[in-house]
């Protein structure tokens, strides 16, 4: 069981992930047209949190771009579907240190969101399972 405290800073970055995407819509509305159908589908990715203590997993639900819920553990039902050719599992790995980071900045998020995510995109890793 994934402690309290990583389940906390879950939430919060989830609440950030919400501010973000509401951001870049409002400053890029092109996006809308451009993600079309992606905006209503759900879509399901893995999280894994490195921490000091370990690993900790999450399987996080979204519609759209916008993250909903999350539940403890990588479950089966990851998939992400692009198109309709197109269907992934994917993972996103960040370390505790560098996400908390950005929960702080959600200031800077709300202000300048492509900037500031920029700057993170170093401490963030993307990776498919099968």
């Amino acid at each position: 069981m994934v402690g309290s405290n990583i389940n906390k800073l879950l939430e919060q970055a989830m609440e950030l992930d919400r501010l973000i995407v509401e951001k870049f819509m409002e400053e890029y509305p092109f996006i809308k047209a451009m993600a079309g159908d992606l905006l209503e589908k759900a879509q399901v990715i893995g999280v894994r949190i490195l921490t000091d203590a370990g690993l900790c997993e999450f399987t996080c639900y979204y519609k759209g771009f916008l993250a909903q819920s999350y539940k403890e553990e990588l479950l089966d039902d990851i998939s992400v579907q692009l198109t309709p050719n197109f269907k992934c599992k994917p993972i996103l790995e960040i370390k505790e240190n560098a996400l908390r980071d950005m929960i702080n900045d959600q200031e800077y998020f709300s202000k300048q969101p492509f900037e500031t995510l920029q700057k993170y995109l170093p401490d963030l890793v993307l990776k498919f399972i099968k």
